[in-house]
């Protein structure tokens, strides 16, 4: 990672959507960096704890930092991110979209180390809390979660803060995989044991039904374990994909029948929608299932009982496009995060999978586009709009009610 180019703030007012915007000037930055370098305590510090470790001022801007940080930032000068703020040095993708710079866009309001340092200003109380960072490496970005621990400490009569952010993304992701794939296991072996103890104790004319439910959730299961393992690997782009060619109506009858007994939808409803011609489209059914299913059941876990969920595919011949709609707003803080690793507004250090894999599967192996609206009027609305590649017969799914 190159180092970060220097912050030029706005001349005049500065406003922010979360922590303050003011900074110290050159002279006062270099002023207070020489005190620090000059401290033998601090320096024992920075090299004696672990993990990346930054002293920074009351405008949150370093004034000091350890090898470890340096070598994550790829520079062997500190000159060049001394006064800067921490999402500035580690190129995060939100740092320069606030008036002010990190910690002054309405990303930031969600953002566990700001949050952190706010706090620490506002109680003198040390703080620890988990953040997920998103930045840019070489024009790749990346995912990286942290639990970030920040003290307050005075220096001639200054307030100054000692950051440290332990990297914990190996960690959380053996934990999030580990939940997720027996959490969704859980849930489709109670779908295929419900159909199965069923299928003698029913009429012949709810048998063929039952059998289809075992089928789908068999086929399911076996689909987890591929995911598990694409999630798994450091490279899923080279995952191998069973194309086929799809008709929409049956792949959403296959998605209402596996969200049929989903714990997350207990008193909602769910409601599909074909278009009234399809066009059938070549893709991996597995994988798009699993983007869809992740949908439906995002939407039913933001619901509440008495609520409906609308699936629908609106279908042409050039593309397809899949939207599952719920009456929740997701608010406005938050709204940049959604398809970023772990985070979650759920409690629980496991979370943050579903939605980050709707976005990996969708576009970096089916070659869609993902993406959500939402507003308090109108509620929100995921959708994953994929070409198509006939060719083969067309024709209708039976049972789909016609969009309108």
């Amino acid at each position: 990672m190159a180092a970060a180019e220097p912050f030029s703030a706005p001349e005049g007012p500065v406003e922010t959507w979360f922590a303050s915007p003011e900074r110290a000037g050159p002279d006062e930055v270099q002023a207070w960096v020489r005190r620090v370098a000059e401290s033998p305590f601090l320096g024992t510090m920075l090299e004696l704890l672990g993990g990346w470790i930054c002293v920074l001022n009351r405008h949150r801007q370093i004034l000091a930092l350890n090898h470890a940080v340096l070598e994550a930032l790829g520079v062997t000068d500190p000159e060049g991110v001394l006064g800067l703020r921490p999402g500035e040095a580690l190129r995060c993708i939100h740092a320069g979209e606030g008036p002010g710079g990190c910690g002054t866009s309405r990303t930031c309001a969600s953002c566990g180390a700001v949050i952190a340092m706010v706090a620490v200003q506002e109680t003198g109380q040390t703080q620890e809390r988990e953040c997920v960072l998103t930045f840019d490496r070489e024009g790749t970005r990346l995912d990286r979660d942290f639990v970030v621990r920040c003290c307050p400490f005075e220096m001639d009569g200054e307030q100054l803060l000692l950051i440290c952010m332990r990297d914990v993304s190996d960690e959380k992701r053996r934990a999030a995989l580990e939940h997720t794939f027996l959490h969704d296991l859980s849930n489709l072996l109670t779908v295929f044991g419900g159909s199965a103890a069923l299928l003698g104790r029913t009429t012949p004319a709810l048998q063929d039904q039952l059998l289809n439910q075992v089928r789908e959730a068999a086929a399911a299961m076996t689909r987890e374990v591929r995911l598990q393992r694409l999630l798994s690997v450091d490279e899923p782009q080279k995952y191998p994909l069973d194309l086929e060619d799809i008709y929409a109506g049956s792949l959403l009858r296959r998605i209402e029948s596996l969200s049929a007994g989903h714990p997350a939808g207990a008193g909602q409803s769910l409601q599909v929608r074909c278009p009234a011609t399809e066009h059938p489209f070549r893709s991996d059914a597995g994988l798009l299932t699993r983007v869809l299913t992740n949908m439906v059941v995002n939407a039913f876990e933001a619901g509440e009982p008495g609520d409906v969920v609308k699936l629908e595919c609106r279908s042409a011949p050039e593309h397809v496009e899949f939207r599952v709609w719920n009456r929740a707003c997701i608010p406005e803080p938050i709204r940049a995060r959604v398809f970023q690793k772990y985070f979650s507004t759920k409690p629980g250090g496991w979370r943050g999978l579903g939605t980050y894999s709707m976005k990996l599967i969708g576009e970096s192996l089916l070659g869609g586009r993902v993406d959500f609206e939402t507003s308090p009027e109108r509620g929100t609305t995921f959708s994953i709009r994929l070409p198509a590649r006939p060719p083969g017969p067309s024709g209708a799914a039976a049972g789909c009610v016609p969009a309108t």
